[in-house]
């Protein structure tokens, strides 16, 4: 995530994030919606969507997944 980014979600307050976002395309109104749900679609989960699809490039290019959430099956399981 940028510095930038951090800093703007750092200083939102949850009223703002809670306040409406408007993409417009001319004058067509394309997405309307809370600021807080879009962080979420199109930061967040996107930016997961991402990472698994590097996650099975790298798998298909028979290389090690490199550790995201924890330890990735390349890793093995830690002993219990």
């Amino acid at each position: 995530m940028s510095a930038k980014l951090r800093s703007l979600l750092q200083e939102m307050t949850w009223d703002h994030a809670r306040s409406p976002w408007t993409l417009r395309v001319r004058s067509d109104i394309v997405l309307n919606a809370p600021r807080a749900n879009l962080v979420r679609s199109a930061v967040i989960t996107h930016s997961a969507h991402h990472r698994a699809q590097l996650g099975m490039y790298l798998r298909l290019l028979d290389l090690s997944v490199p550790t995201s959430y924890g330890p990735t099956a390349d890793e093995g399981l830690p002993p219990a």
